[in-house]
């Protein structure tokens, strides 16, 4: 495995353990809403989609170690992508405010600007993920008892993904290069901040509780 791939396989690691530790919370915060825990298995279901959905487009677009469309798991990715976002929309666990609104709204430029300019699967899969992971912050900022420490963090975290996303559509796909790896870096330190605070809510939550 090179590192490129190394670098993959601990970005989803992490957005793995921040998705579980996410709906952890909605879990907990939500006990008796039976919705919501049937909402946290499809969220589940819908990360693991965009695991295997990304890491096979890594595998078949950059590493070429299997022959097989790639289009295959860039509908995946979005499927996935769907089914993580999706339960937000009919329940209570995310509010649009304003700053989420904009955010949305670039994430949209970047999304139809990649697929008009680039026509590069790669940075439309960013979007549609970039778009999961501020949805997934955005829902920890409902809990009105976080600090002022917490909260920025999570609109930092926030931050970087769209600023992330917007650098990946003028680094060249391929060779893979020092650009690519400091795209990935910015991508892996807003997971980290995201895990970070996801983890200390939870801690909070629990001793609470």
């Amino acid at each position: 495995m090179n590192e490129f791939m190394q670098v993959i396989v601990l970005l989803q690691i992490v957005f793995l353990i921040g998705l579980i530790y996410t709906l952890r919370i909605e879990f907990i915060l939500n006990e008796y809403d039976k919705k919501v825990k049937r909402f946290a298995v499809l969220q589940i279901s819908g990360g693991l989609m965009l695991i295997v959905g990304i890491s096979g487009y890594v595998l078949t677009t950059y590493l070429n170690l299997f022959s097989m469309n790639n289009l295959i798991f860039v509908f995946l990715t979005y499927l996935g992508a769907v089914a993580t976002v999706m339960p937000y929309n009919s329940s209570s666990l995310l509010t649009i405010d304003k700053e989420f609104v904009v955010q949305l709204i670039v994430m949209v430029i970047f999304i139809i600007y990649s697929f008009i300019v680039h026509m590069s699967y790669a940075d439309i899969l960013l979007g549609a993920i970039g778009i999961v992971i501020i949805s997934l912050i955005r829902s920890l900022l409902l809990i009105h008892v976080l600090s002022i420490f917490l909260r920025t963090l999570l609109r930092l975290a926030s931050w970087l993904v769209v600023i992330q996303t917007w650098i990946n559509p003028f680094i060249p796909e391929t060779p893979i290069t020092c650009k690519q790896f400091i795209a990935l870096f910015i991508y892996f330190v807003s997971l980290l901040i995201w895990q970070y605070s996801t983890v200390r809510v939870y801690d909070c939550i629990r001793r609470w509780m």
